[in-house]
């Protein structure tokens, strides 16, 4: 037996809510619960709060995620889509946000990686015994934030905050955090830590792309968190015996559930309206099934579906199959969730949907409309059949209920050790091939009057 035992974390860090997975080739996967009291407990909020006296303090796994001394919304300014979501009660004028965003963001995923590898060392420790653990992991981000000018500053972040995991994690005010920041020594070479960045929804469909179950073909797939929604359109390869995933196309936007729930807030603050607890709108976002509840979102549903038509539009246009001719896909039986009427004798495009917010009717009508909202049927694209993401056979869940399994199915891929997953390639790889039109009439729409929806 080897005298090393080596671990490897996978950390889906979100826009609202951090999850992690731990695998090793002799015990397998499973969800970080640290506490172990069910699903509460294995989501930490994606933020930090300063304490009265100034100290940074990393969010607790299942604590309230926010306060007027909390800084959030760090992964959206990290990757200059947002800016951070500072409390009321917070200033430091003397400060660079950008700076600020960067020493926070490594400080709350060093902490997270802290606590999770202490979880791990006692819910394992009789897998361990007396060996030494060689520690690695694997960070998830947007597949648009990988194929872009900001993924370097993740790696950066995520580098700096390995190397305090792994050394001292710094204490003190935001000013000292920059400093040690500023000072650390990974970032003399980032790209060479022992924790790199990945592709979060190739990691979503890693439990079965990476089988041999797995078959050639398209895969769709939006993943609906807190804060965000995620689309990506893929090309399954087989080459030799090896799994390559062709990514054509990744768009992310702020459209999760918490994000509409507080949006929704704040326009009715704004206009003098009587306003609603977030919390009681996300329920109704969440569980509600009726046309009410469609039209109450109807701004929301909207952006969704014109997210979904960029995501497959673009996708599209990067392959050169005939989508309602060809066999693109060969996915078996999967769980329908919801299916396009239209064109019922076509085969349909599966869609796969993930994340938080999958089991949403909302979110599945917002897709599965955007086929019709895009006008896709002109440009060479079946109607939508919306199917669940299976969950992963290996995968221990702990306290946390069977049922929750589809929010760690990113942190589950991003648990396979780096370098062992499917090889990949970037939308920005492949260029546009402009899809010929299927049905011949005068008064089709072209590309270009759409030109608004897409772009």
């Amino acid at each position: 037996m080897s005298n090393e035992f080596q671990i490897n974390l996978g950390v889906d860090f979100g826009t609202r809510f951090t999850k992690i997975c731990a695998y090793s080739d002799e015990v397998g996967t499973a969800v970080v619960d640290f506490g172990g009291q069910g699903l509460e407990e294995s989501l930490v909020p994606s933020l930090v709060t300063v304490n009265s006296v100034g100290e940074v303090i990393a969010a607790c796994p299942g604590e309230t995620r926010s306060s007027d001394r909390s800084i959030a919304h760090l992964k959206m300014a990290l990757a200059d889509l947002g800016t951070l979501g500072i409390g009321d009660e917070l200033d430091f004028p003397n400060l660079k946000k950008g700076d600020v965003a960067r020493a926070v963001s490594a400080f709350f995923l060093a902490t997270t990686i802290e606590r999770a590898k202490k979880w791990v060392m006692h819910a394992w420790k009789d897998h361990v015994g007396a060996r030494s653990v060689v520690w690695s992991g694997n960070v998830g981000l947007p597949v648009e934030y990988v194929d872009s000018q900001v993924a370097p500053r993740f790696q950066e972040v995520i580098a700096v905050a390995w190397h305090w995991a792994e050394t001292k994690l710094p204490k003190g005010n935001l000013e000292d955090l920059v400093r040690a920041y500023n000072n650390c020594e990974a970032l003399d070479a980032p790209a060479m830590s022992y924790c790199q960045t990945y592709p979060e929804i190739a990691a979503a469909v890693m439990s079965f792309a990476n089988s041999r179950a797995a078959t050639p073909g398209i895969y769709v797939y939006f993943d609906i968190g807190g804060g965000t929604v995620d689309g990506v359109i893929f090309n399954l390869r087989r080459h030799q015996g090896e799994v390559h995933i062709d990514f054509y196309s990744g768009h992310i936007q702020s459209l999760g559930v918490d994000w509409i729930a507080e949006d929704v807030v704040e326009r009715l603050l704004s206009a003098g309206q009587p306003t609603s607890d977030p919390e009681k709108i996300k329920s109704i976002l969440m569980s509600a099934n009726s046309d009410d509840v469609d039209a109450a979102f109807a701004r929301y549903g909207k952006s969704v579906s014109q997210l979904v038509g960029k995501v497959v539009y673009e996708g599209k246009q990067k392959d050169r199959r005939n989508w309602r001719g060809d066999r693109i896909q060969d996915l078996g039986t999967r769980r329908t969730l919801r299916k396009c009427l239209a064109e019922e004798d076509l085969n349909p495009l599966k869609v796969f949907v993930g994340g938080g917010g999958s089991g949403s009717a909302f979110y599945q009508s917002a897709i599965s409309m955007a086929y019709e909202r895009n006008t896709l049927e002109f440009y060479g694209i079946p109607p939508f059949e919306l199917i669940e993401v299976p969950a992963p056979p290996d995968l221990v869940m702990g306290s946390v209920p069977s049922s929750e399994y589809h929010r760690f199915l990113v942190a589950y891929g991003l648990s396979v050790p780096f370098g062992e997953g499917p090889e990949i390639r970037l939308p920005s790889q492949f260029e546009r091939v402009k899809p010929a039109k299927v049905v011949s009439r005068s008064d089709l729409p072209d590309y270009d009057d759409h030109k608004a929806i897409f772009d």
